[in-house]
């Protein structure tokens, strides 16, 4: 398990197999997910890795809104570009509907349909 500690608490932040390589560089999904969600207007925030050629995996997040919120995807980028190393901020990003999350039967967030699904969207299937 991976955590960062932050003065007397501790933060669970993801498993080592969760890891994408970008780069050369790993980066936990759980970590850029949690500052995506700590944004105004961001419900929900699933960051996968597609196959890219140059940099190995392609760092690209599925984003819900709240209700009522207008995504300002330029805006998100700008802020966590500040929040977090370069190599940590996702290349691409869509929006999705709560209902499109994909989901297990065990209610959990099927990450391998999310790739499939943002590989599709955006033109990498």
């Amino acid at each position: 398990d991976m955590c960062l500690l932050e003065g007397t608490r501790i933060h669970f932040v993801g498993r080592n197999g969760d890891m994408i390589k970008t780069a050369g560089s790993n980066v936990s999904p759980a970590e850029v997910e949690m500052e995506m969600q700590a944004l105004d207007g961001v419900h929900n925030a699933y960051v996968v890795g597609l196959p890219d050629s140059e940099r190995g995996q392609l760092l690209v997040a599925a984003v819900v809104p709240r209700d009522g919120a207008e995504l300002d995807f330029a805006g998100i980028e700008a802020t966590l570009r500040k929040r977090l190393s370069s190599y940590k901020v996702p290349r691409a990003y869509v929006q999705i509907a709560r209902e499109d999350v994909p989901m297990l039967h065990s209610n959990k967030v099927s990450r391998r349909m999310v790739e499939t699904m943002m590989a599709e969207k955006l033109g990498r299937a």
